[in-house]
């Protein structure tokens, strides 16, 4: 009989849409009925041939797309507050679920993130956001039979935070499927762009200063992509980078994953400088269109990225360090490019993890929480 897994995401971010494609597959290719239930934000993303290939049920915050259904196994793409009712419905119908979460930032506790507001490594909305997340999480962490972890660091910080639970860690990088944009080869690769959240963890200040200190070379363009607005102070620094054309900003609504995939392609180096990350799933994407990235050296980035090979690991910031690294890769584009190309494979392919996730699978089926 064929097993069944509900891969289930409680709330709408367009940045999981690689990361749920790339599950639905890996489980697809292991034999598995596999069913995705997602928020109703999420319609206007997938065409109606992917809604019918991944097999996908929309819901608007109730259960009714999900009652009465019965699968072996429920995989949570991260935490919600939508978490605990899916549980409990698809427990009703078949006592013996297994369930999978997904952990994609591993904190040291409220402590830690107090005093990344005082550092103003993180805004007071930010703050209380992962302080709610970090407590809902603790529910998933008891009730699932494995937590993904996507880095040795993530590993590491969980099982120092949660002890009791660390036999349920496994670690597997960010899995994706190789994606293509239209006429990919005849997009020029000319940006060094920042990609993502404007989080203070993920360095957008320290982003917008350097490319001030460093835009009057001629041959660095940038590029700003994110869903998030813009203050007005931060608009009014970038604004004489607009006006003279060094600057292409698309920012304000969430967008497609060819608009996000097409950023990619344009970009000849990525800034993923970040105060913190156990994970990232803008260098998985950066590696799958071949853009090299200049990064810091926290968190999960010195286990994938290597210097002068797919990037740049900069231990101390400034305008100087970054301009020689951009020109270093502008200059060894070709060579950089198939490396990059070549890390993806190694390590972000979902085909290349599916032996793992295939392990894992095996490993809970006979296990109770």
């Amino acid at each position: 009989m064929k097993r069944s897994i509900a891969i289930f995401s409680g709330k709408f971010n367009p940045g999981h849409i690689s990361l749920i494609w790339a599950f639905n597959q890996a489980f697809n290719d292991l034999g598995f009925e596999t069913i995705e239930i997602l928020p109703k934000e999420y319609d206007c993303f997938f065409s109606d041939n992917q809604k019918k290939s991944m097999n996908i049920r929309f819901y608007g915050g109730h259960s009714d797309k999900f009652m009465g259904l019965t699968v072996d196994y429920l995989m949570l793409v991260h935490t919600s507050v939508e978490d605990k009712l899916i549980f409990k419905c698809l427990k009703r119908t078949n006592n013996n679920l297994k369930m999978l979460f997904c952990l994609h930032e591993v904190f040291g506790g409220f402590r830690e993130l107090f005093q990344d507001y005082c550092n103003k490594n993180e805004s007071a909305k930010s703050t209380i956001r992962l302080a709610g997340a970090a407590q809902w999480a603790k529910w998933d962490i008891k009730h699932c039979s494995k937590v993904l972890l996507f880095s040795r660091i993530a590993e590491a910080t969980f099982k120092n935070r949660y002890p009791t639970y660390a036999e349920k860690a496994y670690v597997i990088p960010l899995p994706f499927v190789k994606e293509k944009v239209p006429n990919e080869n005849s997009i020029e690769k000319k940006y060094f762009s920042y990609i993502g959240s404007t989080t203070p963890a993920h360095g957008f200040k320290e982003y917008i200063d350097t490319i001030s200190r460093i835009s009057s070379d001629k041959d660095i363009l940038f590029l700003i992509a994110t869903k998030d607005h813009l203050s007005d102070e931060c608009m009014t620094k970038i604004q004489p980078l607009i006006d003279n054309r060094k600057l292409s900003l698309f920012c304000g609504r969430s967008m497609t994953s060819d608009e996000i995939n097409t950023h990619y392609c344009s970009s000849k180096c990525i800034w993923l400088y970040y105060r913190r990350s156990t994970q990232s799933g803008v260098l998985p994407k950066a590696m799958m269109f071949g853009v090299p990235v200049i990064s810091s050296k926290a968190g999960s980035f010195p286990e994938f990225v290597i210097d002068g090979y797919n990037g740049f690991l900069i231990e101390k910031l400034d305008a100087k360090s970054v301009s020689w690294a951009y020109h270093y890769i502008d200059n060894n584009f070709t060579v950089m490019h198939d490396n990059c190309l070549a890390i993806f494979e190694k390590y972000f392919n979902y085909q290349t993890i599916l032996p793992s996730i295939s392990v894992l699978i095996d490993d809970i089926s006979f296990k109770t929480v």
